[in-house]
């Protein structure tokens, strides 16, 4: 009887020590297993024994949300650049008439109303221009003339109704108000700087 519980006893052990065996070697090979797939497929959560491996589809999921916030931010960047530079870009002189010059034009609206106005000019050109507004009766192409051939801005037949000051430089630009409100009648716009007016700057404009 005796001999027959050591046996009992003993078979019990042997088993037991088998099954921990084979609990130990699943354990290695789970964490064996999951590292290879992990390396293939996903990430190990840290904290798991035996390594706990995240499926491919999570892994991806949270790659999504970190490229979604990124473009995000890119998107807000690129939106307050671009809101700076269309700020930028229209930045420029104030005014209700806009008035340019070139080499060797002027450019601005040929009918204005009567009144007061505040020219937004810009000189285009690649060299130095002016603007000049005369209240007369005499067309574009037949101001008087000074003796160097320039207009003769002094002339009784000639009210100088605006005037941008010194010559203004390539893509310079100002704000320049009538001196007196307009009244209705025929006006010539001029640059009057050496040779100017005679290579084409001047041009015709009707007040109403």
């Amino acid at each position: 009887m005796a001999a027959e519980l050591q046996r009992s006893g003993g078979r019990g052990l042997a088993l037991a020590a088998a099954g921990s065996t084979r609990r130990a070697i699943r354990r290695r090979e789970s964490a064996v297993y999951g590292d290879q797939r992990t390396a293939r497929h996903g990430q190990v959560t840290p904290g798991c024994d035996p390594p706990c491996v995240e499926s491919p589809r999570a892994v991806w999921l949270d790659m999504r949300v970190t490229l979604v916030l990124a473009g995000g931010l890119l998107l807000g960047s690129a939106l307050t650049v671009g809101g700076w530079v269309a700020a930028t870009a229209s930045t420029g002189p104030a005014g209700d008439v806009v008035a340019t010059t070139t080499n060797y034009r002027v450019q601005m609206p040929t009918t204005l109303r009567a009144g007061r106005h505040t020219f937004a000019y810009t000189n285009s050109g690649s060299v130095p221009h002016e603007l000049l507004l005369f209240r007369t009766d005499l067309p574009a192409n037949a101001l008087p003339l000074r003796s160097d051939g320039n207009v003769d801005e002094e002339s009784p037949l000639l009210l100088k109704v605006l005037d941008s000051g010194n010559a203004t430089v390539p893509n310079g630009s100002a704000a320049v108000p009538t001196k007196v409100s307009l009244a209705p009648g025929h006006y010539v716009a001029v640059c009057n700087l050496p040779a100017h007016y005679h290579l084409g700057m001047s041009l015709n404009v009707t007040v109403v």
